[in-house]
C-alpha cells in the first residue's frame, strides 16, 4: 500500500529518490482484497517497524471506493490491476498509481503510473472489457 500524498523533499543528493512516497507493507490481508484496490488499513496495536517500507500486521482493512463508472464494463480497480500486471516489477519495489481514468467514447482507461525511479509518468491504457 503506498498513501496518496507524496514528500517533495529531494532524497537524490543522499542516492534516494527525488519523490518519496510513504508505503508500508502488510501481512495477514484478507483473501478478498485485491491489488488496485483503494483500501484503508489499520494495524494491530497501531504499530508498524520504521524501515521503509514500513511493515504491520493486518487489523482490519475497509474498501474505500469500488463503484462501477456508468458505460464501463471494469470497475476501476480491475483496469488498475491489469495496468500493474503489465509491468515487470522487481521483488523489491512497487508501483505508484498517480491517476485513473475512463474515456467512455473510446471505451478505454488510462491508469497512469511512476515509473520505478519515479521521476516519470507511464500511461498504460486499457481496453474496457473484462
Amino acid at each position: 500500500m503506498v498513501e496518496g500524498d507524496y514528500t517533495d523533499s529531494s532524497y537524490s543528493s543522499s542516492g534516494g529518490q527525488k519523490n518519496y512516497y510513504s508505503a508500508i507493507w502488510f501481512s495477514a490481508v484478507p483473501s478478498t482484497i485485491d491489488i488496485g484496490m483503494k483500501v484503508e488499513v489499520w494495524s494491530v496495536g497501531g504499530e508498524v517497524a520504521d524501515s521503509y517500507p514500513q511493515q504491520g500486521k493486518t487489523e482490519r482493512v475497509a474498501v474505500i471506493s469500488n463503484t462501477e463508472i456508468e458505460g464501463s464494463q471494469l470497475l476501476a480497480a480491475e483496469a488498475v490491476k491489469k495496468a500493474i500486471s503489465s509491468l515487470e516489477i522487481g521483488e523489491d519495489s512497487f508501483s505508484v498509481v498517480k491517476e485513473v481514468q475512463f474515456d467512455p467514447t473510446a471505451s478505454l482507461w488510462t491508469v497512469s503510473v511512476l515509473n520505478e525511479k519515479r521521476d516519470k509518468i507511464i500511461p498504460i491504457q486499457i481496453p474496457d472489457r473484462k
